[in-house]
């Protein structure tokens, strides 16, 4: 009976690691192309890790490895809520053909002892960074690269996640752009982490509404350009600053009404 095929070392994930950073720091510690690992693992093409990435792939990945399962099962759930229909309008796919890409902070890629990806990095409502405050840069500042999901390993730039595959600019010296003066922090800070938060749960929490609100019901806001607080838009954020909290949780319950007739009639013309 032939031996099952092991990479034998495989790197740690981090805390809040996508799986598509994960996988290329794989690539990288072994010094081979994506195409060349799932080929040596007889894995079939993958190409966005963030979403094609399974269980069983993973299990594959780390077999023979000092890795325990349970430090890289997460790493195949992380956007397992949302709907596939939805996952190009949430994730960012922002390449002139169509592959997933990703926002990054300049200064968190500059201060990481290992560079990677963030998940939130990949959600198209995470604007700025929330630990340093700056906005979030979506092209490489150099020669206007996108930072792919699935990138491309180079034999000639260097292989860490903080410099661009296409033009090995160290991405950390982009210029950065403080937003802490330019919108409410506080609100906008807990917008996008909800938004976050309820793609990788399947339902998000809106203070000052306290019940759990569905996936399905911010997808529908998001299909119809209707921000939540904080999010998007200056006129509506200028809005939402008039509110007092109970206004805030009035207008909440307005739109919720909204998305239930929604469903209903979706649900009454399914029938006829």
């Amino acid at each position: 009976m032939s031996k099952l095929p092991s990479l034998l070392v495989a790197p740690q994930p981090i805390s809040d690691e996508s799986s598509a950073s994960w996988f290329y720091r794989l690539c990288n510690l072994h010094q081979r192309s994506a195409r060349d690992i799932l080929s040596a693992m007889d894995i079939t093409r993958m190409s966005d890790p963030d979403i094609d990435l399974t269980e069983e792939h993973v299990r594959i990945l780390i077999r023979g490895t000092q890795i325990p399962a349970t430090r890289v099962a997460p790493l195949a759930k992380t956007f397992v809520h949302i709907p596939r229909s939805a996952r190009r309008l949430v994730l960012r796919h922002e390449a002139p053909d169509g592959t997933g890409t990703y926002a990054y902070c300049p200064q968190c890629l500059a201060e990481d002892e290992e560079p990677y990806l963030r998940i939130a990095w990949r959600v198209i409502h995470w604007e700025f960074c929330s630990t340093h405050l700056v906005k979030m840069c979506t092209r490489c500042w150099k020669c206007a690269g996108y930072l792919r999901a699935q990138r491309v390993a180079s034999r000639t730039h260097a292989t860490s996640l903080r410099f661009c595959a296409e033009c090995n600019a160290d991405l950390g010296m982009a210029p950065r752009e403080d937003v802490s003066e330019s919108c409410d922090v506080e609100l906008a800070l807990a917008t996008q982490k909800a938004y976050v938060a309820a793609y990788l749960r399947g339902y998000f929490l809106m203070p000052p509404v306290q019940e759990r609100l569905s996936l399905d019901f911010l997808i529908w806001c998001h299909r119809r350009s209707i921000p939540l607080m904080g999010v998007a838009t200056p006129q509506m954020n200028a809005m939402q600053h008039a509110l007092s909290q109970p206004e805030r949780a009035r207008w909440m319950a307005q739109l919720y009404r909204r998305f239930v007739r929604h469903l209903k009639r979706h649900a009454e013309n399914c029938k006829t």
